[in-house]
């Protein structure tokens, strides 16, 4: 996910940056969230992508949950994560939009998380796109990962390239889990 991104940015001489637990970053929290709005709003980078976690809104996950107990707690996941990184991915797009600039939220296709209140109603492109076609794979192996994913632009460019990339069924699938990124990229190249 997020080391490929930022890695094909820098391959077309895009400078990225990367912000998520992985680098130090915890939008759970109050005081990491208002540092990346104050990043923006001084940066003001062409592009965000933001990929808000997905595990409470995964249909895997409700088809998980037995009992009664494991559902209560998979909704006040889903509520946390709608009060929290949902909005600020919302948050974070509608910035995005006012100063002209364009926002990218990725999510699974069939995730609930499209489906909040958060989310429902962003403005843009929703396109959807398989990542085999994209060539997510394990390292060493003939398997792709299908991952079928979703993605709400505010650039049409954006839009009609992803929408292009539609499984073929010419290659097998492995299974694959989730993860989360997000990125920043300060100029835009080959989006026009």
């Amino acid at each position: 996910g997020e080391a490929r991104l930022s890695q094909e940015c820098r391959c077309q001489g895009i400078s990225t940056k990367t912000f998520g637990i992985a680098t130090s970053w915890d939008f759970t929290k109050q005081e990491d969230r208002d540092k990346l709005l104050n990043l923006v709003a001084t940066e003001n980078p062409d592009h965000i992508f933001l990929a808000p976690p997905c595990t409470p809104w995964s249909q895997m996950q409700r088809i998980n949950m037995n009992t009664p107990e494991q559902r209560r707690r998979l909704a006040e996941a889903g509520k946390h994560s709608n009060d929290v990184h949902m909005k600020f991915t919302r948050q974070l797009y509608e910035v995005q939009l006012k100063g002209g600039r364009h926002a990218h939220v990725e999510q699974p296709a069939n995730a609930d998380s499209w489906r909040v209140s958060h989310l429902a109603k962003l403005p843009g492109h929703h396109v959807l796109f398989d990542q085999c076609e994209l060539g997510l794979a394990p390292p060493h192996s003939q398997l792709k990962f299908q991952k079928r994913t979703a993605i709400r632009t505010t650039k049409k460019a954006v839009a009609d390239v992803m929408s292009q990339h539609q499984c073929t069924d010419q290659h097998e699938h492995g299974r694959l889990a989730g993860g989360t990124s997000a990125h920043l990229a300060p100029w835009e190249r080959g989006w026009g």
